[in-house]
């Protein structure tokens, strides 16, 4: 089947808000940590039972830490989004072989029509998903590396598909594109029956 490939790229206007976002919440990380011991503000009624209830100065230690896991964490995530605005490759691809997923730190990759069973559209948390069921799915999360597979592995134990791709950051529409996809999907089982 011959069509116009489909071709997702992210929006700069959108893709700089994620770090800019984890920028603020790193550096709001950081200066918790150079407070002073806190007057139960940061950790509310935790760091009053920890007070009167804990060793001197636990308090203390559970906020400069919990500041210290936010910086990392925040950090971390600054940086990878970081580097992702500077990928050049689609976010995503559909063509006449499959689709190309490069949406996320989850993604699968390369998947071809013939490996793809059900394709829907998926809201969480007011968030809309495209979602992919696969025909052979173990040999997909075999091919991928232990941290996404555990990723996928929690998501599914939560009920969702094994790839589910978000399209914040673009000026896509995922209930649109989903349309187009069972479309395309529908035309070339079409094909290939005939």
């Amino acid at each position: 089947m011959n069509f116009e490939p489909i071709v997702v790229n992210k929006s700069m206007k959108q893709a700089l808000k994620l770090p800019l976002i984890a920028l603020a919440m790193t550096l709001l990380s950081v200066g918790c940590f150079f407070l002073d011991p806190p007057e139960y503000g940061l950790l509310g009624g935790a760091a009053r039972i920890l007070d009167k209830f804990g060793p001197a100065g636990s308090a203390d230690f559970v906020a400069k830490s919990f500041s210290v896991f936010a910086s990392l964490f925040f950090g971390t995530c600054f940086i990878y989004t970081l580097k992702r605005i500077g990928a050049k490759n689609p976010v995503l691809l559909v063509n006449a072989k499959g689709i190309t997923d490069n949406t996320s730190a989850m993604s699968l990759g390369f998947m071809p029509w013939e490996e793809i069973k059900e394709i829907s559209l998926l809201k969480i948390s007011g968030e809309e998903f495209i979602a992919f069921s696969l025909e052979n799915e173990e040999s997909y999360l075999k091919k991928i590396s232990a941290k996404k597979r555990i990723l996928i592995q929690a998501n599914k134990k939560l009920g969702y598909k094994t790839v589910c791709i978000n399209l914040d950051g673009t000026e896509e529409y995922p209930r649109d594109l989903v349309l187009k996809l069972k479309e395309i999907q529908r035309k070339i089982k079409e094909e290939k029956q005939q």
